[in-house]
């Protein structure tokens, strides 16, 4: 697990007690204590959830273009860029 992750979860399970001290359990798992501020708030999320915002098509929609593109392949077909990228944008909107 990152030590980020790991920081977060200590602090979920110090609000119990009361307020936690963010500062502290970030010198403990070595890690900014600004970082770790935003992202037990939710300011800040990981990196692969701000990846996921930035994709033009969701895990269901990279699945369906797979399927098409496996499709081509079967049938012989060449899987030309051009072909590929009109399916996307079908798929997309």
């Amino acid at each position: 697990m990152d030590p980020i992750d790991a920081a977060v979860e200590a602090l979920k399970s110090l609000e119990l007690g009361g307020p936690p001290n963010i500062s502290q359990v970030a010198r403990e798992y070595g890690v900014e204590r600004s970082r770790l501020s935003k992202r037990y708030r939710g300011v800040q999320g990981t990196n692969t959830s701000r990846a996921e915002k930035k994709q033009l098509l969701n895990t269901t929609q990279e699945k369906q273009l797979l399927q098409y593109i496996n499709k081509l392949y079967i049938q012989g077909l060449p899987s030309i860029r051009e072909i590929i990228r009109n399916f996307a944008a079908e798929i997309a909107y």
